[in-house]
């Protein structure tokens, strides 16, 4: 009828990204240098855009547009806009490039479905992709 103390496992491997790394275990974002958390919100942004309008194309073209299942099944001249949308440095310019590559695909995909949405937004969206990030 005594209570005996529970002790949580020890770590098999010390809590230091280098320790991580060693071990080939994943880090968290506290492991990446300031310059590439900095970053982050950019790349993350380019990339959840990329897939709404992705996921639009999907949907207009009847396929499944949870989780990416219909990227591959979209005809070429779909994907092809958006080829260039991937962030491959993270620096000033690479990152403008990217995401105004993105911008124009997705206003691209919504003249697919609605003109006169797509010819509202163009401005607002293309000043958005021309500012400094």
């Amino acid at each position: 009828m005594f209570a005996t103390t529970w002790e949580a496992p020890r770590e098999r491997y010390p809590r230091g990204a280098e320790h991580r790394r060693a071990a080939g275990q994943a880090g968290d974002a506290h492991d990446l240098p300031v310059v590439v958390a900095s970053r982050l919100p950019e790349v993350s942004a380019c990339g959840n855009i990329r897939r709404y309008a992705l996921a639009l194309a999907c949907i207009r073209h009847g396929l499944s547009s949870v989780h990416g299942r219909g990227i591959d099944l979209l005809p070429s001249e779909v994907t092809a806009q958006f080829q260039d949308s991937l962030v491959r440095q993270l620096d000033t310019d690479e990152l403008s490039r990217a995401f105004r590559v993105v911008i124009h695909g997705l206003v691209h995909e919504l003249a697919s479905v609605d003109k006169e949405l797509a010819e509202r937004l163009q401005d607002v969206l293309t000043s958005l992709s021309e500012s400094p990030l």
